[in-house]
């Protein structure tokens, strides 16, 4: 509830802001030694690598709530607060800096926007940002729900607060 809430708040917020902002974006990353193309090659040049990067990027939608549940029933609720305050905090401070700095992705900004095996979650947020901006989006589906975070990414908070969260439970720290 609390991801689909923040999610949903970032289609009016978007359709207030303008550009986009990967060229700094890329400039900082260059500025810090990261070389994201290097990183992306080396990933397809490993299959297995890639494949548990997508399912770890797709498990953004189950974790939390397996994270609660075993807090829970493990008599830790108050960490289960805690979590649920985090997550609540992390997803404002990226709705609020994505009002800020828009990003198409750093997919998009090396690949383009037509490279035949960009990752959809690389690429479907650009047309639906364009249209809320435009006024040619006006209406969302829950079908048609999607993330709109690039920039700072919603899913390398939520990997941070996962493994804070899950510690406490010792078989869950490993995966």
């Amino acid at each position: 509830v609390i991801c689909l809430t923040f999610a949903v708040a970032t289609y009016p917020l978007l359709s207030f802001t303008s550009g986009w902002r990967d060229p700094y974006l890329v400039a900082a990353d260059e500025m810090l030694g990261f070389d994201w193309l290097s990183l992306w090659n080396f990933v397809l040049r490993h299959s297995g690598i890639e494949f548990l990067s997508l399912v770890s990027y797709q498990s953004i939608a189950w974790q939390p709530a397996v994270i609660v549940v075993y807090l829970v029933l493990l008599k830790h609720q108050a960490h289960a607060y805690r979590f649920l305050a985090a997550m609540i905090v992390a997803l404002t401070l990226t709705d609020a800096i994505l009002a800020i700095a828009p990003a198409k992705s750093a997919a998009v900004h090396f690949l383009g926007e037509s490279f035949a095996s960009l990752p959809k979650a690389g690429i479907v947020h650009v047309p639906i940002i364009e249209g809320l901006r435009s006024g040619a989006v006006d209406v969302v589906s829950a079908q048609s729900l999607y993330g709109l975070i690039t920039f700072p990414s919603f899913h390398v908070a939520a990997a941070v607060l996962f493994i804070w969260a899950a510690w406490p439970i010792v078989w869950l720290r490993i995966p």
